[in-house]
């Protein structure tokens, strides 16, 4: 489980989760961004990727949400062979 800020220095935060899922093993990993930036395009980037997207500021409820959906929704895709 990864959680990102889309604006990293250098790398950010989308290039760095494919990064990491380029790697053996680490395809379906779940992540959820946390970002300020708020522009449609920017959220899209994220879901597209099959990451959650919230931004800043958010409710640590919100996060605390978005971790349990995104682990979810990856023992749902782990069981199902049809799934990323």
């Amino acid at each position: 489980m990864a959680v990102l800020d889309v604006g990293l220095p250098g790398l950010d935060g989308l290039q760095l989760l494919e990064a990491i899922r380029a790697r053996e093993g680490m395809a379906a990993m779940p992540a959820v961004f946390l970002s300020a930036r708020v522009m449609p395009e920017d959220v899209q980037k994220g879901r597209d990727m099959r990451a959650i997207y919230l931004t800043k500021p958010f409710v640590a409820s919100a996060l605390l949400g978005a971790v349990d959906k995104a682990l979810a929704e990856a023992d749902v895709e782990a069981t199902d062979p049809g799934g990323w």
